[in-house]
């Protein structure tokens, strides 16, 4: 499992077709479409310290694929994260990892959209939180951002 910095959503209507690609393809943020702007990305807000990347690859008899999973907790400001969420569910974006060591990964694609689930829980009287995970099942993998 690797340390998250960033989590940015992008919005699938503003991305280009990623099919073409091989596995492992570098890309740029903004060569992902020409109508990409600012304003469309946005960044989940989470705790650092518990969030966690990871991408296993796997070959059966279908071939190889990978399995990217996101996941963590949302703590501070959790009622402005609930609308980010739930504005989620059901949508397709893909989204921009930036690792603690400072690498970017592109999760998913516009035929093949990673799915967000979350779950609110309280306990005890100090732990109210959001978990959340983000995953793709893909024969691509994460592109590498550059």
């Amino acid at each position: 499992m690797l340390g998250i910095r960033k989590i940015i959503s992008i919005p699938i209507g503003k991305v280009s077709d990623l099919s073409y690609l091989p596995p492992h393809s570098r890309v740029s943020l903004y060569s992902l479409s020409r109508e990409l702007t600012v304003a469309d990305l946005q960044e989940l807000g989470f705790l650092p310290e518990e969030a966690d990347y990871s991408e296993i690859w796997s070959h059966d008899s279908n071939g190889r694929a990978s399995t990217i999973s996101i996941s963590g907790q949302i703590r501070a400001d959790k009622e402005k994260y609930r609308e980010f969420l739930l504005a989620h569910l059901g949508r397709k974006h893909i989204y921009m990892v930036e690792l603690i060591g400072g690498t970017k990964y592109i999760v998913g694609s516009r035929q093949f959209p990673p799915t967000l689930t979350f779950s609110d829980s309280v306990s005890g009287i100090s732990k109210n939180k959001f978990s959340f995970k983000i995953e793709l099942k893909s024969t691509h993998g994460a592109f590498l951002v550059v």
